[in-house]
This record gives structure tokens, sequence and C-alpha cells, in this order.
């Protein structure tokens, strides 16, 4: 039993008991922090509610459960020793295993007193009799004390594990065995005290021109926080500092830097949990972000008293939430109050009772991003009145970006709506008959905007073609799109010509993120990226391999894209990044710049970071009850293997989460995240007032790696993380909307659903009072398209999900779809 051997270690410890005051000052935290330590090893599990109680009395059942972490104390089958502690109670293993290893004994008559307090002379006893100290010497007690307890009580002051008292007979509180099991740990691992000093283990500047340090350990946040721990040069000033939940990454926020510019920060004086400072760090350089794109509204939901707003990027929290910068019709005027949600993008308008089906407008004006970017003057977008989003849908206004290519924005989300049958007409030229002879054109959703569609044009004879000269007015028409008003000319909008020629798409600039990692950004939406299509060279001329990108595959359209480096590009060199054939526009229609006055085209940009850090688990948290989000510091391959081991700390014990048995994953399409969906059927709840343990368990022939190769660091709790669960339900999947045309019914989930191959018998079909049965379908995601008999426009039709399509269809919680009927007519 490990209880013996303290006395063959007693030696050495007392030698660590007798540090040096400067460490035992770096060792300090304040007893919150001691319990989260004890918490974050298993000591200590909190109560219920998830509160940690300090100022209670000490239990004697407490005191026992602790002790029998502390020692590592093992269990065993046995009988009750004591009547007033039944095997039903939480507490009998660990009073058994206590009093079998001598540490606590009854108070007679079988009696055990789990509720009864204990006094801090009891409390000292007991630590000196379980770390085998009752030879060591004493300091001179000058408290109140009982006789049988002197020179035990004294053991304990010396060692430290209790403060000096004016009375030892009193009562002791949660926060003493707290401070008590913490200096005991720490006696009983020496390994655990705390010397080492916090370094930065990545740096990184966002597109959002944020810059963000992650260091390895958790900082106090009071020298995290301070400004003048960090200096930038060039006069670059920083507005504001953040720490980060699990108190590792630090976001810094500057003013607009220049562009084209070099920055190198200096970090001093940041100091961890222990006190520990840092060694000074002044090798971290950045190249400028300049943020000039207003940020926009991706994403309008509303429900009967608030209106949810998304944005395109993070907002200047001072002007999110100034009500008078959003205006609504309809009689509703300025919101109740405006709530700004800087991890979700989102400000959530609450208002007066909205009328259902209404449509209403918010004309937004004064919102700001974090680098003083405006939103647009005109900037507008709909919802429908008490969250019902409107069947229809409208043109809202037609842009001509250049003088063949248009932009046409529509008061809904165009992210699920069907394409094939899109169609536009250039109806006329200034009240003049527009002739479409010969004309193509090609459609596709522009990206950042999911409200917008782009149209390119060309004719037989040129792929660039001046079509919508400057000074004119056209007249489009669009048709084709399932649910858009077509009646009294809704679907037709004028616009203006534009004298701005459509160049060729190349390259604009690039942001170094890392030592491996830079970005590439165009001038216009791009297909055809590939690893091959780059060549980067050093100052020498030597290559800079490429080796992977995340623009998704080559028919994927871009506007920017990741390149994973092979080796790292050095702080102050400078790079040459040139270009080889095959990218071309969205429609594949113009090839992109690669020369330039007859030489290549090139961009330059400047190293900034010769080492590649391991990617670590960063955070976690509980979506829903049945839904677990990880992120890592980096994108990272092999997030979706069979890796993890899911812990429940305050129930004890394991949740089983094994890939396609108990859990389906989906990595993110940047690769810097994995959602975990717990089955719903197989395993219990993520519940609010428990926390859980997600922890990285590679195995032979699966591992998680950087998308340079680097494996999983591990090392310093990279390889797990800590989070409470959610009282957030995880809601079954259902029938979100249905299109329909003469041919095929489109069905949209609320979410993806799996189990669907093609099964017509999944889905009950009537339409114009006729049973149909489909004679094939696909899925994609959330949406299954069902190929019908032709059937005529204008017919009503109604869907359910058979009991078959209940049985086989589930979302990635194996949630079973509900089976209501949805109403639909053919369009």
């Amino acid at each position: 039993m490990r209880r013996l051997l303290m006395l063959l270690l007693s030696s050495v410890l007392l030698f660590a008991a007798c540090l040096p005051s400067g460490l035992a000052a770096a060792e300090e935290r304040s007893v919150e922090d001691k319990y989260d330590f004890l918490v974050e090893k298993g000591i200590f599990t909190g109560f219920g509610d998830g509160s940690a109680r300090l100022n209670d009395p000490m239990t004697r059942e407490q005191f026992a459960a602790v002790l029998f972490r502390l020692w590592e104390l093992g269990t065993g089958s046995t009988r009750p020793s004591y009547d007033d502690v039944l095997k039903t109670r939480w507490s009998f293993d660990e009073i058994e295993a206590v009093t079998r290893a001598g540490l606590m004994k009854g108070i007679g008559e079988r009696r055990f007193g789990p509720t009864l307090n204990v006094t801090v002379e009891q409390l000292a006893v007991v630590l000196v009799r379980g770390y085998g100290a009752g030879g060591e010497a004493g300091s001179r007690v000058t408290g109140k004390v009982s006789a049988w307890a002197v020179r035990d009580v004294g053991i304990a002051l010396r060692k430290g594990w209790i403060p000096a008292q004016s009375d030892y007979t009193r009562y002791a509180k949660r926060s003493l065995l707290v401070e008590s099991a913490y200096a005991v740990y720490l006696d009983l691992h020496p390994a655990s005290r705390d010397s080492e000093k916090p370094r930065i283990v990545s740096h990184a500047i966002n597109p959002d021109a944020t810059v963000t340090l992650r260091f390895s350990e958790p900082l106090d946040e009071a020298s995290a926080v301070n400004r003048s721990n960090y200096t930038f040069d060039n006069g670059l000033k920083i507005t504001s500092i953040t720490l980060s939940q699990d108190k590792r990454t630090v976001t810094i926020v500057t003013e607009r830097q220049r562009p084209n510019t070099v920055y190198r920060l200096t970090v001093r004086n940041v100091k961890d949990l222990a006190g520990n400072r840092m060694d000074e760090r002044s090798d971290l350089y950045f190249v400028s972000v300049v943020d000039t794109t207003p940020p926009k509204v991706t994403k309008v939901v509303s429900t009967k008293n608030t209106v949810e707003l998304t944005f395109s990027e993070k907002l200047d929290p001072a002007h999110a939430e100034q009500i008078q910068y959003y205006i609504i019709d309809g009689g509703i005027g300025l919101p109740l109050r405006a709530v700004y949600d800087e991890n979700r993008l989102t400000v959530t308008l609450f208002t007066t009772d909205q009328t259902p089906g209404q449509r209403y407008t918010v004309r937004i004006v004064g919102v700001r991003d974090l680098a003083g970017n405006l939103i647009a003057a005109d900037t507008a977008v709909e919802f429908g009145g008490a969250g019902q989003t409107p069947a229809d849908y409208a043109l809202a206004d037609i842009q001509a970006v250049n003088v063949n290519t248009l932009d046409l924005r529509f008061t809904k989300s165009m992210k699920d709506v069907n394409l094939s049958r899109f169609a536009i007409a250039i109806k006329s030229e200034n009240n003049s008959s527009f002739s479409m002879s010969g004309i193509q054109y090609y459609v596709y959703r522009k990206p950042g905007n999911d409200q917008v569609l782009t149209v390119q044009f060309r004719t037989k004879g040129s792929s660039n073609p001046e079509l919508f000269r400057s000074g004119r007015v056209y007249v489009a028409e669009v048709t084709g799109l399932s649910g858009m008003l077509a009646s009294g000319g809704a679907n037709q909008r004028a616009f203006s010509g534009s004298g701005t020629s459509n160049p060729a798409p190349y390259v604009t600039h690039v942001n170094v993120t890392s030592g491996t990692s830079i970005v590439i950004h165009f001038n216009e939406p791009v297909r055809g990226v590939s690893n091959s299509v780059f060549r980067i060279t050093d100052p020498n001329g030597g290559n800079i391999p490429v080796v992977s990108n995340d623009a998704g595959g080559t028919n994927a359209i871009v506007t920017s894209v990741t390149l994973r480096l092979g080796e790292s590009v050095k702080a102050g060199t400078v790079y040459t990044l040139s270009f080889r054939s095959g990218v071309t526009d969205a429609p594949g229609w113009n090839g992109w710049k690669t020369e330039e006055n007859g030489r290549p085209y090139t961009v330059s940009f400047n190293g900034v970071e010769p080492v590649n850090a391991a990617p670590r688990f960063e955070s976690a948290y509980a979506a829903d009850q049945y839904t677990i989000e990880l992120r890592f510091t980096e994108p990272v391959n092999g997030a979706d293997l069979n890796v993890y081991r899911l812990y429940d700390e305050t129930g004890k014990q394991d949740i089983p989460i094994a890939k396609n048995d108990y859990g389906y994953y989906v990595v993110s399409a940047d690769k810097r995240s994995v959602t975990i969906h717990l089955n719903a059927e197989k395993t219990g709840p993520l519940l609010p007032d428990r926390v859980y343990k997600l922890s990285y368990r590679e195995s032979s022939g699966a591992y998680i790696t950087d998308l340079e190769g680097k494996r999983l660091d591990t090392s310093n709790g990279g390889g797990e993380v800590r989070f409470s669960g959610s009282g957030k339900t995880n809601p079954a999947p259902y029938i979100k909307t249905v299109e329909a045309t003469a041919t095929e019914v489109r069905v949209t989930f609320s979410e993806p659903v799996l189990g669907f191959n093609g099964q017509v018998n999944y889905f009950e079909l009537t339409i114009g009072g006729r049973a149909i049965v489909p004679t094939g379908g696909s899925i994609d995601g959330a949406v299954i398209t069902l190929r019908i008999p032709k059937t005529d426009a204008g017919a009503e039709g109604v869907i359910r999900i058979s009991p078959d399509g209940v049985q086989g269809l589930r979302d990635y919680n194996g949630q079973a779809p509900e089976a209501a009927d949805v109403v639909f007519t053919v369009r």
C-alpha cells in the first residue's frame, strides 16, 4: 500500500517541504485556485449544483472522501463496518477504505458519524498519521489544543499543512480542507510543484487583425491583460486585451494597422498562476492585416419578440448594443434592447409583439467592426413577424459589378434554394429592347454573402464582353427560382451599367498566419485552386513546398485559400509567390493573371515564424445535451478518428463515445474543430450540473496531426479539456421546407440526416388528391430530393415521413425525425 512507502520517502519530502521561500511564494495560490487544481486532479468533486461551499464546516465523510482520493486507496467487497454507513450511502466505499487503511476510526458502537464535523486538531492528527510523519519534530503550538493532539498539530504546522490558529479545537471549514489537501498533495507529488515559467507556444495574426498568443499554461489574469506588458514597434497602439476562459490564450486588439508593414511584438512580465514570470520575448513578428471590409448581416431569425442578426465579423461592442442604430418599420420603431454575443457574432433585438406573417424591414446604421469600418449606409434586412419566414421571398436589387457581371440580392438566404432552373433575361437597355441572342451566363452563390447570387455573362465571341456600359440603365428579369415572388413585376429590377472592366482574376495580397501557414487572397471568386499552381521561393531561389490547401477541391469557388507549407518561412526574410496556369474565374471562362508586362506576376511577403508548434486541444463545450464541440489550436488531420475518451468527473464514470457505435464525428471546413454527436439512444445526456473531461488516446494507426504531420502534443494538458454539461435539449429533426416542381420534390430538414439511400417508401406523398410514389431520390446533407412522375403546376401536395422513414432516418445524434404533415404547392 502506498501509505507504507511514506516513511521511506519522508527524508526526501522533508527537503521538498523546506524549499526556499522564493519557491514557496511562487507556489502561492488563492484557495479557489487550489480548489480548481484539486478538482482537476480528481481529489475534490464539489456539490451537485457545481459549488464548492468553502465556508461550510467539513464533515467526517467529506474528509474521508478526500483522504481516499489523496492516498489513492482501493475499494473492496466488504460488509458494512458501521451501522450508520450502509452500502447505499454515497461515501460507503471511501469510509470503508480509510478505515481499513487506519487513517480514520469509528466513534464507538459501530458508528462512524458521517455527518459530524471535524475539528482542526482532528484534521492535523489524521494527516500526520496518513503521511507517516509521526516521528518528526514539530513546531511549538501556542493556540488552544487538546493534549493528545499537541505533537501532531505541531508537525502539521511545521510542514505547512495547516495555518497557525488561536483555537485548534474548533470546527474546520471546507476551505481549510482544501488548503491542507493541496499542501499534502504537493508533498506526495513533488513534480507537481510549479517552478516552470509560462511560455508562448504559438502566435498568429487573424483575418480581423487581432493578434492571439497561446501560452503553455494558465495565466494570472491581472498580468495577462496588463497593456504595459505588450509593446508593438512602429508606433502601433493596443486598444484592448482579453484572456480566454481557460486562461491560456491572450487576444490583442490594436488600432488600424498600416498596409504592408511588419510589426514586432515584445511581451514581458506575464505570470502563471503560481507567480512564475515569463522570459521576455521580442521575436514575435506579424505582417499587418488591414481590414477595410465593413461588417454585413449574413442571417436574420425572428421570434415573437426578438430579431437575431448574425454578422460577418466581430463588432465593436460599444456600437453593437446602441438601439438607435436599428430602426424597424411596420410600427415597431426602435427595439427595446440590443444584446451582442461576440462568440456567435449575433445581435439580438428585443421588440414589442410582432404580427404573425407580417413582413418587416430593419435598417441598420452606425454599427462598426473592431477595425472601425462602418456598416454600409443602405443596409436593410427583411424578416417575417412572430418568427414566421415568409413563404415567398423577393429579388431586392441588382448591381453591376463590372461590364459583364451582376450581383443579385434577395430578401432571404439563397443557401438552400435550388439553382438548377435559374434563368435571367436582360429585358431592356435605356428603354430599348435588349437582345440575348448568343449570350451565355453562369450563376453561383457569392462567397461570404448567402443572400447574393452572382451572374457572369459572355458571348460566343468573347469571354469578357462589354455588355453593361456606364451611363445606361438596364432592366433584368429573374425566373426559375422556387418560391420567389414574381407577380406584379416583383422579379424585375432596373440597374445602372458599369464603366469597370472585368479583369482576369489575380492574387491581391498574402497574410502570413504562422511559420507554415499563409492565406492567399483573390480579387474575385475563383476555381481551380491546387497546390501546384503556386510557387514560393526564398531570396536564393530555393523552393518552399506547398503541402496542402483548404480550398475544398479544384471545383470549389473561393475568394481566399490557406496554404500549408512544408518548410517554415523565417522572420526577416522576404519570399516571392508566383503563379502557374490552372486557376480561372468562377465560371471557368477567364484564366488568372500569371504575367505582367511580359514578366511573371509575383507577390512578395515576409516570413514570421521559425517554429511549427504541435497542435493541442484548445477548448470544448457542450452545445446541447448530446453534442460536444472540440476546438484545436490549429487545423488538424485525423480529428474524426476514434481517438477520444469522455469521462464524467462528477459521476466518476466513463461515457462511451466510440465512433459509429456511440458517436458521429463531423470535422469543420477549416479543420480547426470537430463536432462529436453522441447517440441519444445509447448514451445519457450531458447534464448541466456535471463536469466532463474529454481526453486524447492515441492508438496504433490512429492519431491527430497538424497539416505538416506533427502529432498532437499532450504535455501539460494539451490532450485533455474539461467542460460542463448543458441544459439545452437536442431537438429531433423535422421537415423544415418543401419545394416542388412538376418532376421533383425537394425536402429540406432542420438538420442533416443519415440513412437515406433512395428508399422511396420513407415518405408518404399526396399531390392533387392522388397518392404519388417517388421513382427515386438522392440526399445532400439536410436535403432529400425525390423524383416523381410529372404532375401539374399549382397542385397542392402533402408529405409526411412514413413509419419506415421514422425507423430508418436519423440525425447525427441518432434521433428519429418527427412525422408531421407538411403542405406545399407545386410551382
